[in-house]
């Protein structure tokens, strides 16, 4: 699959983007404040009669920047920052900012596909870290529940081309936390340019309307006669208002003044702009484009600041406000705002031939819907996976092919130049910036679980989605899905362990989703004391390959004895039959599991109690033997590679994940402890801690235990070290992201450093994977 680079000129914005600026603009001018157009538009003067007055405002007929001097006082009390009202607020800049998203793709469900950025995974999000900053004032954030009360009662049309229609979406995103409206109407009608030239929002709770007229010249525009659907030529009539449209609106509309037409007044031909010149349908006079928006403008209350200024007196006379929103000098610094070739999937168009590349710099678009980063977008993100071997001279070297595929790895410059990924230890290595875009979204892998989908629940930053690892001396080459499914075609592989064996697992079926969608199979799950599903199973019919998660937090035998107190008999030598019984299905186990060997235990063989862990020293128990955490877990997998290595047919592959790290700080999961870093550590800036580096060498000296017996049985034992580099990423867990605000993610645990984001450094668990089951070497 071919992935673009961005154009960061391209033309249509995103709905999703940040705070829109422009609705934050609407929101003061509508209901805080008044405008005086003549003198100087621009200008906050006065708050309006329904919201409290701010302590100082301007005299009417004078210009804001006037008002500080008369504002001024002897009292060597300091003055207060200014008030919104006191300043220019279309003069200023972008200045960086953190805050997280009104909105995101996954909580309104009105974002067009063609500003549906995250979905597409447009590749950088820094377009989402910015909020506008007039010159000596600052602008409040959107209040989405005191905007529909002040619009209680009444209603609101927006007129305009397909950038009112991003204005109007971005409106009712940043609504839709306080409230989601209901479309009503009947069919509607439908425009020549196939766009409906009416629809109707109702917040029925707020007695409000929100209405988007389709008129892309705001008067009469016909398409001519000879002239083709798309770009063709226009008969426009510049003193004749588009009756389609209501009194009592919002008006925006230029860029379709750029498509080959001819103007009309009286009924009369009286010029054409340059595309009705080259057409030779009329022999008139040319007339610039921006003297046709002047023309159009004027009989329908709207342009830019001439058509403003000629029509103002007759509103007055008429009991009209007419306000100007002018979003153009602030718009005008962000290219990076649109959505470029990330508006459609791979292939797809804009419109017709309308594709990034081709588009005329002269008129790119810009949306009134883009301010301060409040997407927590998704994303989405970028995560570029890698392939694998290890130095180490027991099971991580992977050094010749792989006898179930006869399939070869794509070749690259990349790989001429530098160590095949099997001459190096992937193991040692760093992350770095990479700006690919991701293999899936939150929206278009539907496996994610809500407490690993980051997007979803506003994560402020997305800086972890932007490193892939690399390791010293060799290059990994990303994740191939048609490649993976092809070497798995009859096969079927097994994931069992805890619940960061499942984030595991999500991760694979999500990198596969780009090429193939599964169907669970199976009747009616087990169900765990814990409430989880034993088994699971994913069928990809057309490889005939199944993928297969069982839960089994131990790995062995496991009784929760006291539910109150969270207590475990876990049988030290007993692997746990749920799945043991089952390993002669597949072809390829990949075991893992540490943490829950933390939680209140105790440990038996042969039936009888041999001691407890740390966290059962009381009561009762305590004069128990203390096991070590890390020794029952050494215990625990090499009773599981034992079991599998007894297993009579089992010929494939077992592969064992070592630890993750979690990235508490400040506290534990229970003493509240977070994972704020938005950044990875860079090479060593940080020492493993104790208890990981305990458990990564229990699971390695299970495997040195267990592997002749392994080679005895033509079976063969792997180890897929993701320690060292999981601990560099401490930016990649939820924290509090894998919920709504209020939420937890089991009981008191609420802050999870410990789980991975979806997409997210996961997604190298997979690549590396990949080239241990799937890529011939």
């Amino acid at each position: 699959m071919k992935l673009h680079k961005s154009n960061p000129f391209s033309t249509k914005v995103s709905v999703a983007l940040a705070t829109p600026v422009i609705i934050l603009l609407a929101l003061a001018i509508i209901s805080l404040y008044d405008v005086d157009v003549a003198d100087c538009y621009r200008y906050i003067r006065r708050a309006a009669s329904s919201f409290s007055s701010p302590s100082s405002s301007t005299s009417p007929g004078t210009c804001a920047s006037s008002s500080s001097a008369s504002s001024s006082s002897s009292s060597s009390t300091p003055p207060p920052p200014p008030a919104v009202g006191a300043c220019d607020v279309t003069r200023g800049e972008w200045v960086p900012d953190t805050e997280p998203p009104y909105y995101t793709n996954m909580t309104c469900p009105f974002i067009d596909d063609l500003q549906n950025c995250m979905k597409f995974s447009k590749p950088s999000l820094e377009f989402l870290r910015w909020r506008w900053q007039p010159d000596g004032c600052d602008l409040p954030r959107f209040d989405a529940a005191r905007f529909l009360e002040a619009m209680r009662g009444k209603s609101m049309a927006f007129v305009g081309d397909s950038l009112a229609r991003n204005h109007v979406k971005s409106l009712l995103c940043i609504l839709s936390k306080v409230a989601l409206p209901v479309e009503v109407g009947t069919a509607p009608e439908i425009d020549v340019t196939g766009r409906a030239v009416r629809r109707d929002y109702r917040y029925a709770g707020h007695n409000f309307t929100v209405s988007l007229f389709w008129s892309p010249f705001l008067v009469k525009a016909n398409l001519s006669s000879n002239a083709t659907l798309g770009l063709g030529q226009w008969d426009l009539h510049l003193d004749t208002p588009d009756a389609r449209w209501a009194a009592h609106v919002v008006l925006s509309s230029t860029n379709w003044f750029f498509r080959p037409s001819v103007y009309y007044d009286g009924g009369r031909a009286v010029a054409c702009n340059g595309g009705g010149v080259i057409s030779g349908a009329h022999d008139v006079t040319e007339l610039p484009v921006s003297h046709a928006v002047h023309g159009a403008a004027r009989y329908c209350h709207e342009r830019g600041v001439d058509a403003v200024r000629e029509t103002e007196a007759e509103a007055q006379r008429n009991g009209v406000d007419l306000l100007l929103l002018d979003i153009t000098e602030a718009m005008a610094l962000r290219p990076d705002g649109h959505p470029s070739r990330y508006g459609h999937p791979l292939g797809g168009t804009v419109e017709g031939s309308f594709v990034p590349h081709k588009i005329n710099p002269p008129s790119p678009k810009r949306s009134a819907a883009i301010g301060i980063p409040i997407i927590a977008l998704l994303l989405l993100a970028l995560v570029l996976l890698y392939d694998l071997t290890f130095s180490n001279s027991y099971y991580p070297r992977i050094a010749r092919a792989v006898s179930s595929s006869s399939l070869s790895l794509p070749t690259s410059p990349a790989n001429a130049t530098t160590k095949p990924s099997w001459a190096c230890d992937i193991t040692k290595g760093e992350w770095v910036p990479d700006a690919e875009p991701p293999y899936y979204t939150n929206l278009t892998c539907p496996f994610i679980d809500d407490h690993q989908n980051c997007m979803k629940f506003g994560k402020p930053s997305f800086e972890f989605l932007r490193w892939r690892w690399r390791p010293d001396g060799c290059e990994l080459p990303r994740f191939d899905a048609a490649l993976f499914l092809e070497a798995m075609r009859g096969k079927s592989v097994a994931f069992v362990g805890d619940s960061l064996a499942r984030n595991h697992f999500k991760s694979l079926l999500c990198l596969l989703s780009q090429e193939a969608q599964p169907v669970e199979v199976g009747s009616t799950p087990e169900i765990d004391p814990t409430g989880r599903a034993v088994r699971r199973d994913f069928r990809y019919g057309n490889h005939d390959f199944t993928a297969t998660l069982f839960w089994s937090p131990f790995l062995v035998k496991a009784n929760l004895t006291n539910e109150t107190l969270g207590q475990w008999d876990i049988h030290l030598d007993a692997a746990d039959a749920r799945w043991a019984a089952h390993v002669a299905e597949f072809d390829y186990v990949v075991l893992s599991d540490t943490n829950w060997f933390l939680r209140r235990a105790v440990f038996r063989e042969g039936g009888q109690v041999v001691g407890r862990n740390s966290a059962a020293g009381d009561g009762d128990l305590r004069n128990l033997t203390e096991v070590p955490a890390n020794e029952a877990v050494k215990a625990a997998f090499r009773t599981a590679l034992g079991a599998i290595a007894a297993t009579k047919g089992f010929r494939g592959k077992v592969v064992v994940r070592t630890v993750t790290p979690a990235h508490f700080e400040n506290g534990e999961w229970n003493t509240g402890g977070d994972c704020v870093r938005t950044l990875p550590f860079r090479r060593d800036e940080r020492t493993l801690g104790a208890v990981e580096a305990d458990f990564r060498a229990a699971q390695l000296d299970a495997v040195r235990e267990t592997e002749a017996a392994f080679q005895r049985n033509g079976a063969e034992l792997l180890v897929l070290d993701i320690t060292d580099a999981m601990d560099l990423r401490p930016d990649g867990h939820p924290s509090r992201y894998g919920h709504p605000p209020g939420g937890s993610v089991e009981g008191t645990f609420v802050v999870d450093c410990l789980h991975w984001c979806l997409p997210g450094p996961i997604d190298l668990w997979n690549e590396l994977l990949f080239q241990m089951l799937a890529a011939p070497h």
